[in-house]
């Protein structure tokens, strides 16, 4: 059982960036910039939301909005706070948007991030594809959550039926 916290979730801010920088540095080795962190602030189609806990900014994500799908960039929790329903309630926040809108989902695992893969199952999304042939030869999965008014989601529930 995860510790119970007071979170606000709004979108970033310009006295956002340092913090979102330093948990991108924490928690990948292909890190965004300050330049694409500035960049995503100011478009209309690239939203960043952030989780913050009293004066600390615990997660984030950021989605590219697009007619037909929104497409989940990237997710990152505090390491020490994981597991603690950021990431998840991040999750929520995106896909009710896309329920609302009756649009899918979408985001790329790498074959080796495991952890993610399993969080993205948790939170309903499903593997569409295997993308071959990435940077160095590497493989990428396709995830893609549905939303309950696609057509698409209950023909495949009709399927498994």
């Amino acid at each position: 059982m995860g510790c119970v916290m007071k979170m606000q979730i709004r979108l970033m801010r310009q006295d956002d960036v340092d913090a979102v920088l330093e948990l991108e540095k924490a928690c990948f080795h292909d890190m965004l910039d300050r330049d694409e962190i500035q960049t995503a602030l100011k478009s209309d189609q690239i939203k960043t939301i952030v989780a913050v806990a009293g004066p600390h900014l615990v997660g984030y994500t950021e989605v590219e909005m697009f007619p037909k799908e929104t497409l989940l960039n990237t997710i990152a929790v505090s390491y020490l706070l994981r597991r603690n329903g950021i990431g998840s309630k991040l999750v929520r926040l995106i896909t009710a948007d896309a329920d609302r809108k009756g649009i899918p989902v979408v985001t790329l695992s790498g074959e080796a991030d495991l952890p993610y893969q399993l969080f993205l199952r948790s939170r309903g999304f499903r593997c569409e594809e295997i993308l071959h042939g990435g940077p160095g030869g590497s493989t990428e999965y396709l995830f893609e959550w549905r939303s309950r008014h696609d057509s698409s989601s209950m023909e495949r529930a009709e399927e498994m039926d």
